[in-house]
């Protein structure tokens, strides 16, 4: 154990932690959960007590006022030409007679000049694995603050053996079980970072689980997003959320779930499809529940160097979101501050697969996938050259995350690479071939 954690040290914003039977109750290593404190063992194999929730005392950021008008793309609002001062109407005037271009993420893609390597910012060498844990044969991970951005505000769980807590009262089989997981987190860490430390907690301590997992997701999540909110309203009103995507592995069986634009890409056969669907307000689907609910959806048009109007991301009322389902955002969902509840839900897709011939799953945000497609992610990292699915992990990571930041993302970056046994003997054939 004590190796694995040395091998996992180095960035902050990642957290494994090792969990011990909850029966040693005399044993240093017990875990302890509580509602105001917790316990974790740290990189340096020792026992810290930490508050699992902080409200920030910084300042907060500059809110950003929307002016209500007509959302529909077919019949935009004019402004009133009578009261407009001359230059204003001439602005107005040349931006009507442009052209509205909605251009594909693709298309963007094809047209931008990629950054070189060398101007890249430095990048921590990736949390790697030194030995399987179960059916998961290595795993690695890696978060990035971006380009411009001066935070990270992603975080990211690997969680390994969990063992049945002390609350969860079925006696019957316990499984080998792990969990990992992505947090996209925004307008602040405290969203991410409580999910980051108790979510698994609250899936683990339900009686259905290891009976029914997908069950015992639903009701985790449920009780996770009550409990934020509920702390969230506490004296100074916390305005963070966070999207995820995480992956809970019960012997052979995968659970896949996501709440947001964060998203679970698999590599089958060498090739490379999504399992979750990004929760975007641009989707029929999450339109018609959005206003089902009450919600409104409006999308901005942003004027580039060339004089082209291009469209911007759909967003959500209330809350300003461009994705329809988060973790916390207390503001968007509590009636008191002018939010609608339901309208940005916590409601997660769940997703099952049973670990066959499978080759890898990889976890990431969306500041990957706003410059990478699901195929391309699974793409650049087959093209790593090594046998060692340890290290091909760690380098996998890392070069789908130069390749985001090289077609110019501007968000934080985050990666997780879990491997299969069928990883390794493709890795070897795939060398011995080559020689």
């Amino acid at each position: 154990m004590k190796q694995q954690q040395q091998q996992l040290k180095g960035i902050p914003n990642i957290r494994s932690q090792y969990y011990v039977a909850a029966q040693a109750l005399n044993s240093q290593l017990s875990s302890k959960i509580s509602k105001t404190k917790s316990s974790y063992i740290d990189d340096s194999n020792k026992i810290k007590d930490y508050s699992y929730f902080q409200l920030s005392t910084q300042k907060t950021q500059p809110k950003c006022t929307v002016k209500r008008v007509n959302v529909s793309l077919d019949q935009p609002k004019q402004d009133d030409p009578t009261v407009l001062p001359p230059l204003r109407k001439e602005i107005l005037r040349s931006r009507q007679s442009q052209p509205t271009v909605a251009k594909s993420k693709q298309q963007q893609r094809n047209n931008s000049p990629l950054l070189p390597l060398e101007s890249l910012p430095a990048m921590e060498p990736s949390k790697i694995s030194q030995k399987n844990i179960g059916i998961v044969a290595s795993y690695a991970a890696n978060t990035h603050q971006g380009l411009v951005r001066q935070y990270n505000e992603d975080r990211v769980s690997i969680i390994l053996n969990l063992m049945r807590p002390n609350s969860n009262t079925n006696q019957g089989y316990w499984p080998q079980s792990s969990f990992f997981a992505v947090y996209d987190g925004h307008g602040g860490p405290q969203c991410a970072d409580f999910m980051r430390d108790n979510l698994h907690q609250y899936i683990i301590k339900e009686d259905c689980f290891p009976n029914n997992p997908r069950l015992a997701i639903e009701r985790g999540v449920s009780k996770a997003e009550k409990t934020y909110l509920e702390m969230a309203d506490q004296k100074v009103l916390d305005k963070s959320g966070c999207c995820a995507v995480f992956a809970l592995f019960v012997d052979n069986n995968c659970y896949v779930a996501n709440i947001g634009d964060s998203r679970a890409v698999i590599s089958q056969g060498g090739k490379g499809k999504s399992i979750t669907v990004d929760h975007k307000p641009s989707t029929h689907e999450e339109q018609q529940r959005i206003s089902k609910f009450g919600g409104q959806i409006y999308q901005t048009q942003l004027q580039q160097l060339n004089g082209e109007i291009q469209l911007g991301p759909h967003r959500v009322l209330p809350g300003r979101l461009a994705v329809s389902r988060t973790f916390g955002d207390a503001e968007a969902k509590l009636t008191k501050y002018g939010g609608i509840p339901n309208v940005i839900s916590a409601e997660p897709d769940i997703f099952q697969l049973q670990i066959t011939d499978q080759d890898f799953l990889i976890l990431a945000c969306d500041g990957i996938y706003d410059k990478m497609s699901s195929e391309e992610v699974i793409q650049c990292a087959w093209n790593v050259q090594t046998t060692n699915i340890h290290i091909f992990g760690g380098k996998a990571v890392e070069a789908i995350m130069r390749l985001s930041l090289q077609r110019k993302t501007f968000d934080n970056i985050t990666a997780v690479f879990i491997g299969f046994p069928q990883l390794e003997r493709k890795l070897k054939n795939k060398s011995q071939f080559q020689q």
